[in-house]
């Protein structure tokens, strides 16, 4: 699920929630520093903390402009699910950040400072869907046998 601010699925998730509830969305693309090759994914993943921090302060900008009556749920898959809770860890904005699969390569046993943490949004939840399997530990997966944490991040 990876994409630039153009990218069809975002549009399409953002129009199904707005149908559905009355929450303020903002689609953050990042591209340019997220969708590198896997054997550049060291860079791609020092892209989140700078992205998180710029994210944070661009919604507390957002929010002094236009106060505080509205509502956001963050919504972040892979790296971006830490790069969300980064951005609500600092701005304190999101009623509810929800993680898709989020990282564990470069975060895990890592730097954990980065990762999302339960309290960066008062509901957090997660979907963990690609993690340690012991089929993916043989020999023929050795190489990557996993992108996603099976640490719990959310409450």
């Amino acid at each position: 699920m990876w994409g630039n601010s153009r990218s069809k699925w975002m549009h399409d998730l953002k129009s199904r929630f707005l149908d559905e509830s009355d929450q303020t969305f903002i689609i953050v693309g990042w591209g340019k520093g997220a969708e590198l090759a896997a054997y550049k994914y060291a860079q791609a993943a020092s892209n989140v903390e700078p992205m998180g921090k710029w994210l944070g302060n661009h919604i507390l900008e957002m929010k002094r402009k236009i106060g505080n009556k509205c509502k956001l749920w963050g919504i972040g898959e892979g790296l971006g699910a830490h790069m969300i809770g980064l951005a609500g860890r600092l701005s304190h904005a999101f009623t509810r950040i929800t993680a898709l699969d989020p990282a564990g390569p470069a975060f895990e046993l890592v730097n954990e400072d980065a990762m999302l943490k339960p309290t960066d949004s008062p509901f957090v939840d997660v979907i963990h869907t690609d993690s340690h399997h012991e089929y993916r530990s043989s020999e023929m997966f050795s190489l990557i046998n996993k992108y996603g944490t099976l640490k719990p991040l959310g409450r």
